[in-house]
């Protein structure tokens, strides 16, 4: 019985909402407005592919004077738009795309572009050396650093942490100490200001050491020590330390040759 009674009011007022006048009249443009939305939407339906193809090109980097005139003389910002869309584009609907997969020549323009656009700024060169460099085949890696070193040399003073950077990538992955050589001996050539630390000045002298070459690195280090770059007395006095160090260690070494070799002649 209650069930009959509810129908019956739910009817009732059913009933009275159908009569009651229409207080909020659609404006005239809501009509065209949604026709076109919907037209919208099957165009764009239309135009995105049914099925996700990778993109390994980021294309062809901007010209610096298409940049100048699309950033309206802008630089600072036109540099971070590029690097971020250079930072984000093996992301790609949803998928990540290998670093090592992507059009290494044109990351490269890209990054000389960005370098060039804001030389104040070495975002670019921190993405070569600590993402690009690594992720690449030895033969691209080679690249992508060698760029690096040519960009360091516009600005040594600002730029020597990145191709420092690339003296640990040309050593320990694509394990080329020559050219981890080369990188290290253009920062104590070039980034000469006391802004730069020593360590970085030294590191080919930690990379001699390394490698068992003692006396290469006591010449070296005394080069470094003559030249006059140490200002602070604290440092020179260290590294005269360690040069009497590496001369201890290169009499030691070649006293034990000799005395392997008197071994062998009884």
């Amino acid at each position: 019985m209650s069930g009959l009674v509810m129908g019956s009011r739910w009817m009732q007022g059913w009933q009275r909402l159908r009569g009651a006048p229409n207080t909020a009249p659609a404006p005239v443009w809501s009509v065209p407005a949604l026709a076109t939305m919907l037209l919208l939407q099957a165009a764009f339906s239309w135009t995105v592919p049914r099925e996700w193809t990778e993109d390994t090109s980021p294309g062809i980097a901007p010209t610096e004077r298409q940049v100048t005139i699309q950033s309206l003389g802008e630089t600072t910002l036109a540099s971070y738009a590029m690097s971020l869309y250079l930072q984000t584009f093996d992301s790609q609907s949803g998928r990540s795309l290998r670093i090592g997969s992507l059009d290494q020549a044109a990351l490269r323009d890209w990054v000389a572009r960005i370098s060039a656009t804001e030389p104040r700024s070495s975002y670019s060169l921190l993405l070569a050396s600590r993402v690009y460099a690594s992720a690449a085949s030895p033969s691209e890696g080679r690249k992508m650093l060698n760029l690096v070193h040519d960009e360091f040399l516009k600005d040594p003073e600002r730029r020597w942490p990145w191709i420092a950077h690339a003296v640990h990538v040309a050593r320990h992955e694509l394990h080329d100490m020559e050219l981890a050589k080369t990188y290290a001996r253009a920062i104590a050539q070039h980034a000469t200001q006391p802004s730069v630390p020593s360590w970085a000045r030294q590191l080919e002298v930690f990379l001699l050491e390394a490698n068992s070459e003692t006396e290469a690195a006591r010449r070296l280090l005394g080069g470094l020590i003559e030249s006059g770059q140490i200002k602070d007395q604290a440092e020179l006095d260290f590294l005269m330390q360690r040069m009497q160090q590496l001369t201890d260690d290169s009499r030691l070494s070649t006293d034990q040759r000799h005395e392997s070799l008197s071994t062998l002649g009884r």
